[in-house]
């Protein structure tokens, strides 16, 4: 009985895993990132730091936490870079009134 019990257990860890490396493909590829902010991302990547330091953390969840930090770092980066865009595009129009 026990043994059902472990095995049941088992799958349902797995089941788990796989539904969240869903939702973190999700992310990727979803519209939902495109919403997030700067300031949220950088919030989500602190606190995906901070659980990282705990050493209980189980090797899944560092998967997932590097999956998601990476995915967080990128939306950032993708901000600034459009941004910085948005200031080029202000110093050329500046640039050419004179």
């Amino acid at each position: 009985m026990n043994e059902k019990k472990n095995k049941n257990k088992n799958k349902m860890i797995d089941i788990s895993s796989q539904s969240k490396r869903k939702s973190n493909k999700n992310l990727l590829d979803s519209d939902k990132l495109k919403d997030i902010t700067y300031e949220e991302a950088i919030e989500k990547i602190d606190a995906i730091l901070t659980d990282m330091q705990n050493e209980d953390v189980p090797i899944d969840k560092l998967q997932e936490y590097y999956i998601l930090g990476n995915i967080y770092i990128k939306r950032c980066q993708d901000l600034l870079d459009e941004f910085e865009q948005e200031i080029i595009e202000i110093n050329c129009k500046e640039n050419y009134k004179k």
